[in-house]
């Protein structure tokens, strides 16, 4: 037995529908006046002061020595009072490192570090503030 599909068929015209807005009425407005907001007249706030560091009354140049005392590789000789601020510092950088540390009383201190094997005797070391 043979069973055929049936033959599809169009759809019938379905008309199409058209929605149709309304029209819509403008009314005119009148502009709002501007509202004044009352504002506080500027004052110019006063610079905080700064903290200030005491007045070094100081010598602002020096020479540093180390004689007889020997100082082994590794090993430290510190130099105490010398003023604050930055330090122009002359010494011999192939055998000596160089940190500058806080100190008390608002001083700094320079502390020298042989970097060389072997035992060293002597050192010196000129310094000069700048400002």
């Amino acid at each position: 037995m043979v069973v055929s599909a049936p033959a599809l068929q169009p759809a019938p015209d379905v008309p199409s529908t058209t929605t149709i807005a309304p029209p819509v009425r403008t009314v005119p407005v009148a502009p709002e006046p501007p509202v004044e907001v009352p504002t506080a007249p500027l004052t110019p706030v006063p610079p905080q002061p700064q903290p200030t560091r005491p007045v070094y009354g100081g010598p602002v140049s020096g020479k540093l020595t180390c004689n007889g005392t020997p100082v082994v590789q590794n090993g430290e000789v510190v130099f105490g009072g010398l003023p604050p601020g930055r330090l122009e510092i002359n010494y011999d950088t192939e055998v000596w490192d160089l940190r500058i540390r806080p100190d008390e009383n608002d001083t700094q201190k320079l502390v020298l570090r042989n970097k060389r094997a072997g035992v060293r005797r002597n050192c010196t070391i000129s310094w000069k503030l700048v400002e």
